[in-house]
């Protein structure tokens, strides 16, 4: 009978409670996705000489558990949109308090 082992890794958890992506009105998502973001992965891989070694004996990677609580994603509307909602707002406000009156 021959021997069973499976391979086994590190596991790194992080917790989050709250993460919140703003973003400003007419972003270019693209941009910052398909040339910053990944420029960054690569730069930190030539920094750190990151290269894989995909030999049987060479360790797992690291897993990477992630635990956020709370997400906000939020996109910027158009400053004149946000100036009609705050006076929307503003005489829904004045309204109510005149009923109450």
């Amino acid at each position: 009978v021959g021997t069973f082992s499976i391979p086994f890794n590190k596991t790194w958890g992080i917790s989050i409670d709250l993460f919140k992506a703003v973003f400003p009105h007419e972003h270019n998502f693209a941009e910052a996705v398909q040339n910053q973001f990944v420029s960054i992965f690569k730069w930190l891989k030539i920094v750190h000489n990151l290269k894989k070694d995909k030999s049987q004996g060479s360790p797992l990677p690291s897993d990477l558990l992630i635990n956020i609580k709370e997400f906000l994603f939020e996109l910027s509307d158009d400053p004149f949109e946000v100036k009609l909602r705050d006076n929307f707002e503003l005489l829904e406000d004045e309204y109510n308090e005149s009923l109450k009156r």
